[in-house]
């Protein structure tokens, strides 16, 4: 194994860790997590299969494991599209609706199951004289074809999602726009090899820069889709990609402080600070106007982010739960769930940030001062 190939094996580790990590993450973007989580190790998979070809392509495992990519390859655009419609639209994945996004994989085990099957030495057999199209349906070619297009498919399917939901919205339409393009040159980066192959160009070099191009579009994707979380709690997208520029226009004294009130009458009448899952685009849409000017609104009317002024309206309802007698059966991990906190670590740090003291302590002076 060369320098190049122990790179790529060490990537093919380091996502496999990523993706344990995420699958266990406690976050409000759990089930995203857990779809990409899937993805990456997928992905790993498919780089140590290329890493086990490039070191030797004669091996016992390169023979084993030929032709058992285009189940990871039938997967890849189901689990991209799931991945971004949990994000954008926050739809799960039901089996009697989405049971027709895993026909590919189900078609590629019917098509191939014959040559898995089949005992070692005959698919050594094949793999080095041929002979593989008496145990397929489909020519293995035109099922690669196939699978590379439907990369480009979803990629299509998962650009109409973010535009339809950010149609208002230029700052989202922007992330949801780069994370959907690197998918996109992903598919295109199955097709170059496929054409270097076919018109006898393919060199182990150039399968190097595929992969390289492969393994740097899904860092970047991960990274886009990871920045998700700080985009909604209200951090400027060129914050987030310092790289993309957008148009910043503002609004008028007028129209800021009319929706100042608007806000501030929503937040008080429908408690949506309540809901843990809230964001940014919620309250976008509840004012009707874009994630950008809803984001402006609350930093030029209340000196602070979104996530900070949340926040803050969820202390202050713990405050009034921490010393009312009818909460006092409440523990201090049931009223941190009660005022919209996803976890208890969370509500205990923004508590002494924004107090002074952890919840327990303002609870026992209260109680204190009060007998």
């Amino acid at each position: 194994m060369n320098l190049v190939e122990g790179f790529f094996f060490a990537f093919g580790i380091q996502a496999v860790i990523l993706a344990f990590v995420l699958f266990f993450k406690k976050s409000s973007q759990k089930y995203q997590n857990k779809i990409w989580s899937i993805f990456l190790l997928l992905f790993s998979l498919n780089i140590t299969y290329n890493v086990v070809y490039w070191n030797d392509w004669q091996s016992q495992a390169a023979i084993f494991f030929s032709w058992g990519y285009f189940l990871l390859l039938a997967l890849y655009g189901p689990l991209f599209y799931f991945y971004v419609r949990g994000l954008v639209a926050k739809e799960r994945i039901r089996l009697k609706r989405d049971f027709y996004h895993f026909i590919p994989f189900l078609f590629v085990v019917v098509n191939f199951i014959r040559f898995y099957i089949l005992p070692f030495q005959e698919k050594q057999k094949i793999y080095f004289e041929g002979g593989l199209k008496e145990y397929t349906l489909i020519s293995d070619h035109i099922v690669y074809i196939s699978l590379s297009i439907g990369l480009l498919v979803y990629s299509w399917l998962s650009y109409k999602l973010g535009r339809n939901k950010y149609s208002n919205d230029s700052e989202m339409r922007t992330w949801s726009n780069l994370v959907v393009t690197f998918f996109f040159l992903f598919g295109i980066s199955w097709l170059v090899f496929y054409a270097l192959d076919k018109f006898n160009l393919y060199s182990i070099e150039a399968d190097y820069i595929i992969a390289l191009a492969m393994v740097f579009l899904i860092a970047l994707t991960s990274y886009f889709g990871f920045a998700h979380a700080n985009i909604f709690n209200g951090k400027p997208l060129k914050k987030v990609f310092p790289l993309v520029k957008y148009k910043n226009s503002g609004l008028s004294i007028k129209v800021m402080e009319d929706l100042k009130i608007k806000l501030a009458d929503i937040i008080k009448k429908e408690a949506l600070y309540l809901d843990c899952e809230l964001k940014l685009t919620d309250l976008a849409d509840k004012l009707q106007v874009s994630r950008h000017h809803a984001s402006q609104i609350i930093n030029e009317s209340f000196g602070v982010s979104f996530y900070e002024y949340i926040n803050k309206l969820r202390i202050e309802e713990a405050e009034k739960l921490l010393v009312d007698d009818n909460s006092y059966d409440l523990n201090i991990t049931d009223i941190a769930f009660k005022c919209g906190f996803n976890n208890r670590v969370s509500f205990y740090n923004s508590f002494r940030k924004h107090i002074g003291m952890t919840p327990s302590e303002f609870r026992n002076r209260k109680t204190i001062a009060a007998s």
